[in-house]
């Protein structure tokens, strides 16, 4: 595989997480919304969907910046484009 090839691998799967991570945060949302006006039955079980969600965003998180970090240190990101795709990630998940 030629090292061209291998750039637009790495950046086809870095969209793809970011997509991911995205879906997730999306659903986190969703979940936190969930809590207005419900009984104490209620509130746990979407307590308990919401943790789940939290722990799928943190993961996710995780391993988009491992597939980032070991893009750059392969040499198929540039650093800028580290830098900028590792902050753009923490912004979505911190926000």
């Amino acid at each position: 595989m030629t090292k061209t090839e291998q750039v637009k691998v790495i950046k086809n799967k870095i969209e793809f997480e970011q997509r991911y991570l995205d879906e997730l945060i999306k659903r986190q949302e969703e979940a936190t919304k969930g809590f207005e006006d419900c009984s104490v039955e209620e509130y746990q079980k979407k307590q308990s969907k919401l943790d789940t969600c939290c722990t799928a965003v943190n993961a996710q998180h995780m391993y988009l910046r491992g597939v980032l970090s070991v893009a750059y240190e392969l040499g198929l990101i540039s650093r800028d484009e580290y830098g900028a795709l590792r902050e753009q990630a923490l912004e979505k998940v911190f926000k």
